[in-house]
């Protein structure tokens, strides 16, 4: 864009479909382009606006720097651009990458975490809570912070599903523990799963989830 500033690129958080805010409405009505997973856009449609989206939507493809290649390209023609995100993009999630990009240039309108949905799910305070992830991190390397922490989140993965946490759990020899799964947050087929360690680890669940565990005097 010889002379003209280009646009925005802007990061909505979504549980369900729902943004946060008029902020985040507004990135999206504004979108020229709508970039996220085929669950979120289905999401957006499967709502019924005031205002129709309008933006050409693009589905998550390939390697993440490819999908920022793009990013810049839209933006190099003028178009507007919102990136969809789960839940808040600040908290393991797409906002670093962009934002290490395209700087300041990059608006954000986060929704609820995962994190802070499981425990309001789960009826638990947490702001003296440890937060592990397995995304990406071997669990034997989390293994020893999830121990540590009397009350801990933790974020799980399709390698790393959540019977896999309770059977490391077990297997180091913690007993008194109390396990929440929450699946699927904020989506319409949220479920939540209240057991001990031994129903964790011997049970199947969604790889879309946080589990909570906390010590009985937590």
């Amino acid at each position: 864009m010889a002379d003209e500033v280009a646009p925005p690129v802007a990061i909505v958080g979504l549980h369900g479909g729902h943004c946060f805010g008029a902020g985040a409405e507004r990135a999206l009505v504004a979108a020229d382009v709508l970039v996220g997973a085929a669950r979120q856009h289905d999401a957006l449609s499967g709502l019924g606006r005031a205002t129709p989206l309008t933006g050409e939507r693009v589905e998550l493809f390939g390697p993440l720097d490819e999908v920022i290649d793009l990013i810049g390209e839209r933006r190099d023609r003028g178009q507007r651009v919102t990136m969809l995100a789960s839940g808040d993009p600040g908290f393991f999630g797409i906002e670093r990458l962009l934002v290490g990009r395209f700087g300041e240039a990059v608006e954000v309108h986060p929704a609820p975490s995962s994190i802070a949905l499981a425990f309001a799910r789960a009826r638990v305070h947490w702001d003296d809570a440890a937060v592990v992830s397995v995304h990406g991190r071997s669990l034997e390397r989390a293994l020893p912070h999830i121990l540590a922490a009397p009350k801990v989140a933790v974020l799980v993965s399709a390698s790393t599903p959540p019977e896999a946490v309770g059977a490391a759990v077990l297997a180091a020899g913690a007993t008194q523990r109390q396990a929440v799964v929450c699946s699927r947050l904020g989506e319409a087929d949220e479920a939540v799963l209240r057991t001990d360690l031994a129903g964790l680890a011997a049970g199947t669940f969604a790889p879309l989830s946080v589990v909570v565990l906390t010590s009985e005097d937590q």
